[in-house]
C-alpha cells in the first residue's frame, strides 16, 4: 500500500507540476515581451536602428490591446527602419481586426520609414486581398519581389529588399537578387528563413525573416519541439551566413494553433547597423 501511495503521490506530483506549466505557458508568457538588442557592422561613417517585429497573429489571444501596448514599446526604441516580417492576423476569419489594425500600426513612427512582406497566414483565406491594402494605408512599403531605397544622411543609402511568402505567395528569387544592389546597405527580408538559401551568393549585409516562432514551445536540453516548413534549418537568433552577412530570425509576437509559449518569450529585435 506505501509504494502505491508513492506512486499515487509522484502522479498527483507530476499533475499538478503540468497543470502550472501550462498556466504559465498559457497566461503568463505570451504576455510578456523581450526587446533582444544587438549590434552589426563595423565601419564608423554613422549608423541607423532597424526594429523588427513580427507574427502578431491577431486573434482572440492576441488583441488589438495588445497590439496597441506593442506600438507604444516600438516607437519608445526611436527606429530609423521598422521591419514587419509577415503575420499579422492569424485567420482572415477574424474580419473586426483589420480596421483597428490599419488604425493601430498607422501610429508606428519610423524616422526614415516601415516595410512589411507577406506572410503565408496574410494569404490565408484569400486575406491577400486586404493585406497590402491594409498596410499600405498605415504608412508600410509592402515588398513583395520589389524594394525601396532610403537615405539615412551622410551618404548612407540604405536597400530594403523584400521575397514574396514562399507558402502561398509567388516568390521570384531571381528577381529579389537583382534587386540587391552590392552598392549600398542591402537588407533582405522575408518571412520563411529558410529561403536564404537561395542568396548564397548575394551581397546582402543583414537578412530579416519571421515565420518559425522560435518553436513557440522549448524544452530544457532538447529546444523546439516543431517548426513549421521553411522554418527548420534557421530558427531563432541570429546567424553568420559567411562574408560578412546575418540572418536573423525573430522569435515572434503571437502564437498560432495552440495559444501557448514556453520557454520562448515574445520579441522586437532591436538592431542598431554601424555603416
Amino acid at each position: 500500500m506505501r509504494f502505491i501511495a508513492r506512486i499515487l503521490n509522484k502522479i498527483a506530483i507530476l499533475f499538478v507540476t503540468g497543470i502550472m506549466i501550462l498556466g504559465y505557458g498559457m497566461m503568463i508568457e505570451p504576455n510578456l515581451l523581450r526587446i533582444n538588442s544587438m549590434e552589426t557592422g563595423t565601419l564608423t561613417k554613422g549608423k541607423f536602428r532597424v526594429v523588427q517585429f513580427s507574427d502578431t497573429h491577431l486573434d482572440n489571444n492576441y488583441t488589438i490591446k495588445d497590439l496597441e501596448k506593442l506600438v507604444r514599446i516600438i516607437n519608445l526604441q526611436e527606429p530609423d527602419i521598422i521591419v514587419f516580417t509577415g503575420d499579422l492576423i492569424d485567420s482572415v476569419d477574424d474580419s473586426r481586426y483589420p480596421e483597428h489594425a490599419l488604425e493601430t500600426l498607422g501610429r508606428l513612427d519610423a524616422r526614415l520609414g516601415k516595410v512589411a512582406v507577406f506572410g503565408n497566414h496574410d494569404y490565408g483565406s484569400q486575406g491577400y486581398r486586404y493585406y497590402r491594402e491594409m498596410m499600405e494605408a498605415a504608412g508600410f512599403e509592402v515588398l513583395a519581389n520589389e524594394a525601396v531605397r532610403y537615405d539615412a544622411g551622410g551618404g548612407m543609402i540604405v536597400n530594403v529588399a523584400g521575397l514574396d511568402d514562399a507558402l502561398l505567395g509567388t516568390p521570384d528569387h531571381k528577381k529579389v537578387s537583382g534587386l540587391l544592389t552590392r552598392k549600398y546597405f542591402d537588407i533582405l527580408v522575408m518571412h520563411e528563413p529558410d529561403e536564404i538559401g537561395h542568396f548564397e551568393q548575394d551581397s546582402y549585409e543583414l537578412a530579416l525573416a519571421g515565420h518559425s516562432h522560435g518553436g513557440q514551445i522549448r524544452l530544457p536540453f532538447i529546444g523546439e519541439i516543431s517548426t513549421p516548413p521553411l522554418a527548420k534549418e534557421y530558427v531563432r537568433g541570429m546567424y553568420e551566413m559567411g562574408d560578412g552577412r546575418k540572418l536573423y530570425v525573430s522569435s515572434g509576437i503571437g502564437t498560432t494553433t495552440i495559444p501557448v509559449r514556453l520557454m520562448n518569450i515574445p520579441e522586437i529585435a532591436v538592431i542598431d547597423v554601424k555603416i
